[in-house]
């Protein structure tokens, strides 16, 4: 079990995005291990499994961008970060469409809703701790961009449809990652808000662990 230890690499004079990077690395290695990501990624996940996970995903997006666009209001680090582009709830949405399923059908298993109630108990208290858990989904974006061109050749897809939120950004996928790195390692964080920041990027990354192994378990399936 990987445990988050405050106070570990919480030299200011670290940059934030090398700490994310170094101290979520084992919590990273198992959310892209975790069976349905395995399945997804070596193109065995089916369509109806697939789109259960997208679901599932909708609705922490959701939540998360709701959090993140409202700290956003309070705090200007986080306000520097964050952009209306950066939200990938309305792609997911179109995904969803283009798979035959309504969104607004979607139901949340428990696991999702335990990621839901985090992302809210925890940007209440502090609302930097957003920051951390928007660079896990933010992050995504560079490997998804290779799963979108597994999935559009195993579902035998023609061009962005039911892939547009796993590659938001296409060509500019390099340059927006790199941009938002910046953008998050300019900010003068204190030691302790780094630390809220690690343990946020910690415990969406659990969060997605657990969401993909309960679709796994609910509607798994592969081609």
């Amino acid at each position: 079990m990987t445990t988050f230890s405050p106070g570990a690499a919480s030299s200011v004079a670290t940059s934030i995005g090398d700490r994310l990077k170094v101290e979520t690395a084992d919590l990273h290695t198992r959310a892209e291990k975790s069976p349905l990501q395995a399945a997804l990624v070596q193109g065995r996940l089916a369509r109806e499994a697939y789109a259960g996970f997208l679901g599932q995903m909708l609705l922490v997006h959701e939540a998360l961008e709701r959090a993140v666009s409202g700290a956003a209001c309070s705090h200007p680090a986080v306000a520097a970060i964050w952009s209306d582009e950066q939200r990938k709830a309305p792609l997911v949405r179109e995904d969803l469409v283009f798979y035959g399923v309504d969104p607004s059908s979607v139901a949340p298993l428990a696991e999702t809703r335990a990621v839901i109630d985090l992302i809210g108990s925890r940007t209440t208290a502090d609302p930097v701790a957003s920051i951390g858990m928007h660079y896990v989904l933010e992050g995504a974006n560079n490997g998804n961009q290779f799963i979108a061109r597994v999935i559009r050749k195993v579902y035998a897809l023609d061009g962005a449809d039911g892939t547009k939120s796993l590659d938001p950004y296409g060509t500019r996928q390099r340059e927006a990652w790199a941009s938002w790195k910046a953008s998050l390692n300019a900010q003068a964080f204190t030691a302790v808000e780094q630390d809220r920041i690690v343990e946020g990027a910690a415990a969406m990354f659990q969060a997605i662990i657990d969401v993909s192994d309960a679709v796994w378990r609910s509607v798994g399936k592969e081609v």
